[in-house]
């Protein structure tokens, strides 16, 4: 291998680099959605909530060192870890709630946050390079 020319990454494969590095953050947004529209309790949403507040954390701290090529998807996914970390305030806010959990609220927030991520899932695969989105 010649290392005397610097490599060149083209934008199409750093996208595609950035996409399948994405997969280690989506995966688990996706199960703790699917863990939240199941919440029975008030520890049940505590524990959510601190799932996707320490997602949140981490994801924010992967996107500042990994640059994505496509400025408005960055700004989209910034949007849905910001959100990630609403979503983790109102489950904790409604798990201390003195008056009990409200939980046609909790849903209607879960609910809309799984939107954004929906929408944020069709913006990444009209500019994906062969990321497979058939199983999400």
């Amino acid at each position: 291998m010649d290392f005397s020319e610097p490599d060149r990454v083209k934008p199409g494969r750093e996208l595609e680099r950035w996409e399948a590095e994405m997969w280690a953050i989506l995966i688990p947004l996706r199960a703790g959605l699917n863990t939240a529209n199941w919440l029975s309790t008030p520890e049940a949403a505590l524990a959510a909530s601190d799932q996707f507040r320490a997602m949140a954390r981490d994801s924010s701290k992967w996107l500042l060192n990994h640059h994505c090529p496509m400025p408005d998807l960055a700004v989209a996914f910034t949007r849905v870890l910001r959100s990630c970390m609403v979503l983790a305030d109102v489950l904790s806010a409604q798990a201390q709630n003195p008056m009990g959990v409200d939980w046609p609220a909790l849903t209607r927030e879960v609910n809309g946050y799984r939107k954004l991520l929906e929408q944020f899932l069709h913006m990444m695969r009209d500019r994906s390079r062969g990321i497979p989105f058939d199983s999400w």
